[in-house]
């Protein structure tokens, strides 16, 4: 967000008094795609919403990584796979480098362990190339704001795969369990980092882990999820575990 300051002048040159408003600053961007036509095409389309910004095209990591490191965007769109590596190898490099940088996977593979990889390793969303181009605004547009995107069919498959083979809790570690529990809580990422002693970047990565392994699609879907199954107390309860 910036600041926008207009003047303006009497008719005898004497300034008045200047007024002051907020103006949004678009999202910027970054598309990584080696389809040249492909990543021109979604940087003219992405482009015609007004509040987001394709500030620079990269066909390969190696490039994206130096480009990033350049232009510190917002979002990065994250073609997967690229002739130079795919998004899990890259993915912990960006976040360890740029914390705050949002990460949007966009593939054509839609086998579960593809989608889960990509998330695990700090994916902010992942959507199939066969989704109409208004699905990766509205993607680059939720994942700004902190939610998750996924195309609905792969949404659907997590969550089947995971109440087919597990429970809902089964795959949280400790330290997940002790970050969904203070999500539910209430408090909030700041509060989380001071409670449990863990950095930013740390927490935001249980988070995501946490909606991943839970297939929600929101820290509140996976709050809901986790006081149905008796993952965490009501919030203001203390919880026992045994160990």
């Amino acid at each position: 967000m910036v600041y926008a300051s207009i003047t303006l002048q009497s008719d005898d040159g004497i300034d008045l008094t200047c007024a002051q408003e907020r103006v949004h600053a678009p999202t910027t961007v970054v598309i990584v795609e080696d389809h040249v036509m492909m990543a021109e095409g979604l940087r003219t389309a992405v482009n015609q919403g007004a509040d987001i910004d394709v500030v620079g095209l990269a066909a390969s990591l190696r490039a994206a990584v130096e480009l990033i490191g350049a232009l510190r965007p917002d979002v990065v769109v994250l073609d997967h796979p690229l002739p130079d590596g795919e998004a899990p190898d890259v993915i912990p490099l960006l976040r360890a480098a740029h914390p705050d940088v949002k990460v949007l996977v966009i593939s054509g593979l839609t086998d579960q362990r593809s989608v889960v990889q990509a998330l695990e390793a700090g994916a902010d969303g992942y959507l199939l190339k066969s989704e109409p181009v208004e699905m990766l605004t509205s993607g680059i547009r939720a994942i700004q704001r902190g939610d998750r995107a996924l195309s609905p069919s792969l949404l659907t498959n997590l969550i089947t795969c995971v109440a087919r083979t597990e429970g809902p809790g089964d795959r949280l570690t400790r330290r997940q369990e002790d970050v969904l529990q203070c999500l539910a809580d209430g408090m909030s990422a700041e509060a989380i980092c001071t409670h449990l002693q863990l950095s930013h970047n740390t927490v935001r990565n249980h988070t995501q882990r946490i909606l991943v392994r839970l297939g929600a699609h929101s820290k509140l879907e996976a709050v809901t999820i986790a006081l149905r199954e008796g993952l965490v107390d009501a919030p203001g309860r203390q919880r026992s575990r045994a160990g």
